[in-house]
């Protein structure tokens, strides 16, 4: 009896994380969060840098982590989610922006009222800077990867260990019912 007190009230307190797992909030994604599209859109700029280098640098440090780097699909409704990383530049003077964005079809509950995509909450990976160099702006891009890639695996590495435990608790509470239904037979 006291087991199942115990496992009830161990229910009721995840059920706040699995209430926030429903809406998929932050950087938590469905699916393998361990494969992740990206798109990168780069202005022009004195440097020279180009989409493909910045896809490379993302490509190297998401590998690094375990995560494949996916292109975008032609078809939107595939995308799910993705990582968007825009660097603009007006002469020596750089922006740069990473982002998770989600389609609003497959994270919300009332898409209708939304535009077509969600910007969760999320930290700020982004730099600005002045430099006369193309690896100072690499350099920066690493870092904002490095960051959003430590906020990104620990949400979705957490949630999944909640939903594990949830699962886990929900089986021994089953398996509880079965044997008490056999024992009362």
């Amino acid at each position: 009896m006291i087991l199942r007190v115990l496992l009830v009230v161990a229910i009721g307190l995840n059920f706040t994380f699995s209430a926030q797992a429903k809406e998929w909030e932050g950087l938590v994604v469905r699916g393998d969060y361990k494969k992740l599209n990206v798109a990168c859109q780069v202005g022009e700029n004195q440097w020279g840098i180009t989409e493909t280098d910045i896809e490379r640098a993302v490509k190297l440090r998401l590998l690094g982590n375990g995560i494949k780097m996916l292109p975008l699909p032609d078809d939107v409704s595939l995308w799910m989610h993705y990582l968007k990383v825009h660097l603009d530049s007006v002469g020596d003077v750089y922006t740069m922006n990473l982002r998770l964005l989600k389609l609003n079809e497959v994270y919300a509950d009332d898409a209708f009222f939304l535009g077509p995509l969600i910007i969760p909450t999320q930290g700020p990976y982004g730099s600005f800077g002045k430099t006369p160099n193309k690896a100072d702006i690499i350099n920066s891009l690493n870092s904002c990867i490095d960051d959003f890639l430590l906020d990104y695996l620990e949400s979705n590495i957490e949630h999944r260990e909640a939903l594990q435990q949830i699962k886990e608790l929900s089986d021994r509470l089953k398996k509880e019912k079965k044997d008490e239904e056999k024992s009362s037979e």
